[in-house]
């Protein structure tokens, strides 16, 4: 059991890694400039650091859209309340933009080979409305989803699983710009036919982020994801955040993400991504033979792909990447397997 929490750690730390050498090393020189692509251009934001003072001609970075607090999708493994730039409002207070969309939806194909595990998912998230004040603040976006299991009569399990959660998260930004940010998201993952506790979790976290420049922020804490394989993992990294550049870098554990501004029409723009996650997730079943069981499936993925944006708001994404290090397991241990590495083809619209 051991071995699993190590791989998934030494994946993302090389992310990490290189994310650091690609920050060090690329000049500002090396960014091409298409179609009247302007130093003065938002950022991305996808991890977005707490309230930062600013004059108030400076460059706004982008609000970013987290669907789902747990998918076979990538896990929702940082807070969205930190994922938010900081304005200031009419009176001058400083206060977090949430996205413009009021809901997400998300739809994951992940192929099976023969007789592998694979899925189809479909996630829809709420998401909070724009404008909270830096006071301490309530949150709750109800989010639920269906996913659609190929290989499943090999499994001889049901052909779909079902997922509801109610994420509930608080924040407070203190004096100097740092953010504490803690949740709990209770929620419901089973087949539908196994209703027992067991079909309960309850995921936390507790995470506090921090400016150290304009440039840099510092983010520390931890998420509890209540999974059998993985209980909890640390939160910890540096973002750099270049919005002149065209560029960011969120070399953050567990979800490291590097976005590169690549082309610019007006007030939309399009992003070039490269990800690293943590996939899967715990769902209460039953077994043809009518046993009550706990399936847990995870995967690490690498995954590149295109974000558009239009001003503040997010429109979607198209992503494609590599799934490797695959686990099959059941509370029972009976029927275990390693699947075979595979495809991941994602797609994200926010209205």
């Amino acid at each position: 059991m051991l071995r699993r929490p190590v791989k998934t750690c030494s994946f993302i730390a090389g992310m990490l890694i290189g994310g650091m050498l690609v920050s060090s090393c690329a000049p500002a020189a090396d960014w091409v400039v298409l179609r009247g692509q302007s130093d003065d251009s938002p950022g991305r934001v996808s991890l977005d650091p707490p309230p930062v003072p600013a004059p108030d001609d400076a460059p706004v970075a982008l609000p970013a859209l987290d669907p789902a607090a747990e998918t076979w999708a990538p896990e929702q493994l940082l807070p969205r309340s930190l994922t938010e730039p900081a304005l200031k409002n009419d009176t001058g207070d400083t206060v977090k933009v949430i996205s413009e969309a009021l809901a997400s939806l998300q739809l994951t194909w992940l192929a099976d080979s023969g007789d592998d595990f694979g899925f189809f998912s479909g996630v829809f998230q709420e998401l909070p409305k724009s404008g909270h004040s830096a006071a301490a603040t309530a949150m709750a976006q109800p989010g639920w989803g269906i996913h659609w299991i190929n290989g499943a009569d090999s499994l001889k399990l049901e052909p779909r699983l079902y997922q509801f959660t109610i994420p509930i998260d608080i924040t407070t930004v203190v004096d100097g710009g740092t953010a504490v940010d803690m949740g709990v998201t209770p929620g419901w993952f089973t087949d539908g036919v196994n209703k027992r506790p067991e079909m309960f979790r309850l995921l936390g976290h507790f995470v506090v982020t921090g400016p150290i420049s304009s440039e840099h922020q510092l983010t520390l804490g931890f998420v509890y994801l209540d999974r059998d394989d993985i209980p909890a993992l640390p939160v910890a990294g540096l973002i750099i955040d270049q919005p002149q550049l065209g560029r960011r870098f969120e070399l953050v554990f567990p979800r490291p993400h590097l976005a590169w501004r690549i082309a610019e029409y007006g007030e939309a723009a399009c992003w070039f991504t490269l990800t690293g996650e943590l996939g899967g997730g715990s769902y209460a079943i039953k077994r043809y033979d009518r046993t009550n069981d706990v399936l847990t499936y995870r995967d690490l993925r690498l995954i590149g792909g295109l974000e558009f944006r239009k001003g503040k708001r997010l429109l979607g994404s198209v992503e494609a990447g590599w799934v490797f290090d695959r686990s099959l397991e059941f509370r029972t241990e009976n029927g275990n397997q390693k699947p075979g590495d595979t495809a991941l083809v994602r797609m994200t619209l926010a209205y």
